[in-house]
């Protein structure tokens, strides 16, 4: 790049320590000036392909399929956060379903206030699996505080989700997405039963929007026993369920930012399912496609959000800017913030 930066060496106590001072307009471990990239990075998160990138910036395919999984290193949390306070407290959690050279796998996926805090994959559905892939999430989260335990996460209701989130966090309350209890009865309704299914999702709906503990509680069990009249069907199966799951709903009461559904991660993997699709998934290893959606996942929380959603932020332009609740300044790139923010991620 032809240029020179600043050596700094200090030697307090006897301990020598060496210091490179960079320039903001150059990436990590200068591979690269953000200008060069940032156009580069922002396209592909709309799953635009490494050929087409190199045909409109004139580079090669891999000079561009490298530039975006270059990233992937750094740490999701570190980056994205930092300080220790601002650690959320409520996490939404799910698993978006893939494919690695045709294979079944699972990417598990953790955000919080519109950002993606945590990507793995996983070949399996299992606990076993599910485990080694959220904690990516925790052993970052920890670098920055080493005591953080978050308060509540929301899941789909998987078994295997909720164990490992216990085990990752022993302290945590795990509650159920409302959304996906109803859409679980909804899976087995019919032609013949969509009037009853309408009534009961109505009447889900009102358990839903009580306000207060102990009128969700009454709703519910009025509800469990208008279901326990209904003939014997599928659908009755799976109200009933619903309302035996009491315990999974209450908690979100206790804790007022909780996420009683997991509306959140599914929007960011809405998105994220696109970028996969266009790329028509994975075709190599796992560690190949988790270092292509560990770099999806950093430029969406720092690249710009469309114009309407900026200005319903008062000119926050990324998720990035909006959790940090601090302003960027509008005359750099997103991507000169990437390059002063970065935190590489800690090898286990």
């Amino acid at each position: 790049m032809n240029l020179r930066f600043r050596h700094i060496l200090i030697d307090p106590k006897g301990v020598r320590s060496c210091y490179n001072v960079y320039p903001s307009f150059v990436m990590p471990f200068m591979r690269g000036k953000t200008d060069n990239l940032e156009k580069i990075l922002f396209l592909s998160k709309f799953g635009v392909p490494s050929w087409a990138l190199a045909y409109v910036f004139d580079k090669s395919v891999m000079y561009c399929y490298r530039a975006i999984t270059s990233i992937s290193g750094f740490s999701l949390v570190g980056t994205t956060i930092k300080q220790a306070e601002k650690l959320p407290n409520d996490l939404v959690a799910d698993e978006k379903h893939s494919r690695v050279n045709g294979e079944k796998a699972y990417v598990a996926t953790t955000v919080a206030n519109e950002c993606i805090l945590g990507v793995g994959m996983s070949d399996t559905a299992d606990e076993l699996g599910l485990e080694s892939a959220y904690a990516a999430f925790k052993s970052e989260a920890i670098d920055i505080n080493q005591d953080y335990q978050p308060k509540t996460v929301n899941t789909d209701g998987w078994l295997a989700t909720k164990k490992v989130w216990k085990n990752l966090f022993p302290c945590i309350e795990v509650i159920e997405c409302f959304l996906h209890a109803i859409l679980g009865i909804r899976s087995v309704a019919t032609q013949k039963t969509k009037v009853l299914f309408n009534e009961i999702a109505d009447k889900s709906w009102e358990v839903y929007q009580a306000e207060t503990l102990a009128s969700f509680a009454q709703r519910l069990r009025r509800l469990k026993e208008w279901g326990e009249k209904l003939g014997d069907s599928r659908l009755k199966d799976k109200l009933l369920k619903l309302c035996n799951k009491k315990q999974f709903f209450t908690y979100a009461y206790q804790q007022e930012t909780a996420h009683r559904t997991s509306n959140m991660v599914d929007r960011l993997m809405d998105g994220m399912d696109r970028f996969i699709y266009a790329a028509r998934y994975f075709h190599s290893t796992n560690k190949s496609a988790e270092n292509l959606i560990r770099s999806y996942a950093l430029i969406h929380n720092f690249s710009p959000s469309c114009p309407q959603t900026i200005k319903k932020y008062d000119g926050k332009i990324s998720p990035a800017e909006r959790l940090r609740s601090e302003n960027f300044i509008t005359s750099a790139t997103w991507l000169v913030f990437f390059s002063i923010f970065y935190v590489v991620k800690t090898v286990t």
